[in-house]
């Protein structure tokens, strides 16, 4: 079923959440929080998707797993750890820049895991992190708790965001070095492709809710990494270099 020819959403990349997963290509497991690759076609005895997994180096094989045709393309694929992004570039033949532009997208990178890492370590968990997001206006239950994690830390880190111009999501805009990508879809299988660029967009403070608050374990680390007042929520512009 899995390698039916059919009409195919777009391929994804993340973390092994165990190591229950099995690689549709070899039969091998998928360790957990190892890179894997998804696939969904359409299911043959159900109206909807089947999702299959395979290992990286399963993938771009003839006769083997999906074709992966641009690194950055893959959904999900800022989530993912910097040198795992290179890892995969360098498994595709792609050419890695070694300019500014890339060494920021780098520090940015390193700075949200670090912070991602340090909520993860303090088992900050799901109902907090739902509670932040909330109080900053942005919808829960679509969002897996990878991209709940994601979207706390760059908050955290860089403030909020309003909702894309173009595919009216809110808190899929991330930073790529001096642009500003949306991560959001269009539809079901079309990405949103908005950009902006510039030395500076507008953000809003980020706000940390009076329920977190009284948790002095995890206020620590949202202070420490939070870069403004999170009482008035007003607007502010910071520079991304």
């Amino acid at each position: 079923l899995c390698e039916r020819a059919a009409q195919e959403r777009p391929l994804r990349v993340e973390y092994a959440k165990s190591s229950r997963s099995v690689c549709k290509a070899c039969d091998g497991s998928i360790s957990q929080d190892s890179i894997r690759i998804g696939k969904e076609t359409a299911a043959e005895r159900f109206d909807g998707y089947e999702l299959c997994w395979y290992h990286l180096q399963c993938c771009n094989k003839k006769g083997s797993g999906p074709t992966i045709k641009v690194a950055g393309h893959l959904k999900g694929w800022e989530l993912l750890r910097w040198d795992d992004q290179m890892k995969i570039q360098e498994y595709l033949g792609e050419t890695i820049d070694n300019n500014e532009e890339e060494k920021l997208k780098e520090k940015q990178n390193r700075e949200l895991w670090d912070l991602k890492d340090k909520i993860k370590d303090a088992k900050v968990s799901s109902k907090t992190l739902a509670e932040v997001l909330e109080a900053n206006g942005l919808e829960v239950k679509k969002l897996q708790l990878d991209r709940v994690l994601h979207t706390v830390a760059g908050g955290l880190l860089y403030g909020k965001m309003g909702a894309c111009p173009v595919c009216n999501s809110k808190g899929t805009m991330q930073a790529y070095g001096t642009k500003f990508k949306c991560k959001g879809w269009l539809s079901e299988w079309i990405p949103c492709d908005f950009e902006a660029t510039g030395d500076g967009i507008k953000r809003y403070k980020w706000i940390i809710p009076s329920s977190v608050k009284s948790n002095l374990r995890v206020i620590r680390i949202f202070k420490e990494s939070s870069k403004g007042d999170d009482e008035d929520g007003k607007e502010q512009v910071r520079r991304v270099t």
